[in-house]
């Protein structure tokens, strides 16, 4: 589990705690969880968080952070000055224990560099070789998990940790976010629908006249309002979005800034994004979440991490063709984009809409263990669920084990609703269906997945 690289194995100082994570955005809000926890866990006097630029917006208004360094490691503190430049900032600062769950070399060599006594990392880390402590990351747990799996360096097991996702918005923020949508028409009696159809990875971005398709379904099916989100980066894809709805929708790139974000989605009934920072952002504000993924799949470890999640997807064998999605699709045609239709997605759309009216918002929580994520299969040639007949059987599954239990072995040739039953009353967990499901995950302890491989060609 853990591995010193010194004989001293003396307990640490928590007076003074680094937690590193220079990624993207979206890998920022799921460290939350590690840095509300160590808050929690352990007599840490003063927390602080190195990250980029954009992260630091995000992070401003979390309780459990004393202090934010920004990392500016694209710009400013790039390449070897910069480097040095920040180890001797964080050197200044006297840091007792420093974590991180960033595997590259760079993090691990700033730590180093800032002579940290006790620092805490991945064994698969580029820079393994740099800390006192290394523990296994197991790519077949959420990314949270992941995250939170640091901990085992200090005798903590992921199962007794707060895995919850949660990010506070102040209420400053909040009133002003209001202020901007109240001026643009929207009033807290909306129904909102948010929507984000960017990506930093073209080939995680679904098509823009997808989008358009589903905003005229929306508006014409349930009346509401549908925001655009987006970064200076996503101005065009979002532009074109608009054009092609004919302004139904309201665009909110450069109206809202990154710490007004989460306000922003806060204030959404459903969220309905790509595998993206914003789909984490709304699942940490409690919002219902349709996400879509293209050349990314769940079991990469980012799929919404709560019960109140449909994940769609197109189940064709390129994918992933990349841990991250790809600037440009390696066989040219970007099935995994064009194949998702957006009768599907508005399906999904109106089956959470349908959830949230059954249940108070103040009931809700990010994350229930004892639910189940569903991710649905689409395909621009589908039929609606509600006229299909029965699913097909189960002609190939994960190879994941669920306490002793053998899915493999166990569910090969049932149907869904067989599949659904037993899955019920061997993990004696409430068990989610929908229509056409592709897959069916759970989030602990390990994610298992089901695949239905013969439903591409059914809904085909």
């Amino acid at each position: 589990m853990k591995r010193s690289i010194y004989r001293s194995e003396a307990e640490p100082s928590w007076d003074n705690v680094l937690v590193l994570q220079t990624s993207f955005l979206g890998d920022t809000v799921l460290t939350v969880p590690l840095i509300a926890e160590l808050k929690r866990r352990f007599p840490v006097k003063k927390l602080t968080v190195l990250c980029q630029p954009a992260s630091r917006e995000l992070l401003l208004d979390h309780p459990a952070i004393d202090e934010i360094i920004v990392d500016d490691k694209n710009q400013s503190d790039r390449g070897v000055r910069g480097l040095r430049v920040k180890a001797a900032v964080l050197r200044a600062k006297r840091f007792t224990v420093a974590l991180t769950p960033h595997k590259s070399l760079r993090s691990a060599l700033l730590l180093y560099l800032a002579e940290i006594p006790c620092r805490v990392g991945f064994r698969q880390s580029r820079g393994w070789f740099l800390f006192h402590h290394r523990v296994e990351r197991d790519p077949r747990r959420h990314d949270v998990e992941r995250n939170l799996s640091i901990l085992q360096a200090f005798g903590v097991r992921i199962e007794e940790c707060h895995r919850a996702l949660d990010l506070p918005v102040n209420a400053t923020v909040q009133d002003t976010v209001n202020q901007k949508l109240r001026a643009l028409g929207i009033s807290e009696a909306h129904k909102v629908v948010g929507i984000n159809p960017g990506s930093v990875w073209s080939t995680k971005r679904w098509s823009s006249a997808g989008f358009a398709e589903l905003i005229a379904l929306l508006k014409k099916e349930f009346a509401c309002q549908v925001l655009l989100f987006g970064g200076p980066e996503d101005a065009a894809v979002v532009e074109d979005v608009q054009r092609r709805c004919g302004a139904a929708a309201i665009n909110l790139v450069g109206q809202v800034s990154l710490r007004e974000l989460a306000a922003a989605i806060s204030r959404c009934t459903v969220f309905v994004s790509n595998d993206s920072a914003p789909m984490h952002v709304a699942v940490a504000r409690r919002v219902p979440t349709v996400a879509i993924f293209c050349a990314t799949t769940p079991e990469l470890g980012f799929f919404p991490y709560t019960f109140d999640a449909i994940v769609i997807g197109r189940g064709i064998s390129c994918r992933p063709c990349a841990a991250h999605g790809g600037r440009r699709c390696p066989l040219g045609g970007a099935e995994c984009i064009h194949e998702i239709g957006a009768l599907g997605v508005f399906e999904c759309v109106r089956k959470l809409l349908s959830a949230k009216q059954r249940s108070a918002p103040s009931a809700r929580r990010s994350f229930e263990p004892d639910r189940v994520t569903i991710c649905n299969l689409s395909s621009n040639r589908e039929r609606s669920p509600h006229h299909g007949c029965g699913e097909p059987p189960i002609t190939a599954c994960g190879s994941k084990n669920w306490r002793g239990a053998q899915f493999p072995t166990a569910l090969k040739g049932l149907s869904m609703p067989e599949a659904v039953g037993w899955l019920s009353a061997k993990t004696k967990r409430r068990i989610l269906i929908f229509p056409y499901a592709e897959m069916i995950q759970m989030p602990l302890p390990t994610p298992v997945v089901i695949r239905d491989a013969a439903s591409c060609s059914r809904l085909s």
